[in-house]
């Protein structure tokens, strides 16, 4: 896969985290936080919570999940990098 599409894969997402992370910082740290394109879609006690209620509620979708957490993450997505899910 091109790094310019997975650079740009979770822009979205990306965006709407640090647009909230603040309050996000406030009200639920050390949880995890789904998004959904733009949309918060809801606070998880953990990873694997988070992506189950995901699919259930979007389907067999990417699905960015994140700790909430003042310190920088590094950002993967091992369903694209294996082949799993793709882009296009």
């Amino acid at each position: 896969m091109p790094e310019s599409v997975k650079t740009r894969f979770f822009e979205t997402e990306t965006a709407t985290y640090e647009a909230n992370k603040e309050s996000l910082l406030k009200s639920h740290s050390g949880k995890f936080v789904l998004i959904h394109e733009s949309e918060i879609a809801g606070v998880y006690d953990s990873e694997a919570n988070a992506l189950k209620e995901g699919y259930k509620r979007f389907g067999p979708v990417p699905l960015y999940v994140r700790l909430i957490s003042a310190e920088e993450q590094i950002q993967s997505a091992p369903a694209l990098t294996l082949g799993i899910l793709s882009v296009a």
